[in-house]
Formats: structure tokens, sequence, C-alpha cells
């Protein structure tokens, strides 16, 4: 289970162009094997690299844990 604010989703690179649910979907799937702290740790790296450098304009807060 991953849970996400906004502040992932719409992170924008310099074009405007919003990070986006299908990449974080995209990022989870590369990452489902992963510890929870990793795959939290991927999807932070996946949204700073789209972001390529540009200051966050909200909270990146996210949150994964695995459920049995």
């Amino acid at each position: 289970m991953v849970l996400f604010t906004d502040g992932i989703s719409e992170a924008a690179n310099e074009h405007d162009e919003q990070f986006g649910e299908e990449r974080i979907v995209r990022t989870i799937g590369a990452h489902q094997k992963s510890a929870p702290d990793a795959m939290c740790d991927a999807i932070v790296a996946a949204v700073r690299a789209h972001a390529l450098g540009r200051v966050a304009a909200d909270d990146l807060t996210i949150v994964a844990a695995h459920v049995q």
C-alpha cells in the first residue's frame, strides 16, 4: 500500500509538466518487491529527477507499507 500527498503527483519540471499518477504507478511497479522505505526513496528520487532540481511548491509526503 502506498499513500502520497498531491505534492508527489503535482511536482513539476521546467516545462510545468507534472510528475503524475502514471509515473508513480510505474515507479511502484518497478520497486514492488522492495522494502517500503526503499520504495519511498525510489519514488522521491524519481520525483526529484523529474523536477530537475526545482524547489518543490508543496510537501513531498509518501508512506508505504506491506499489507498481508
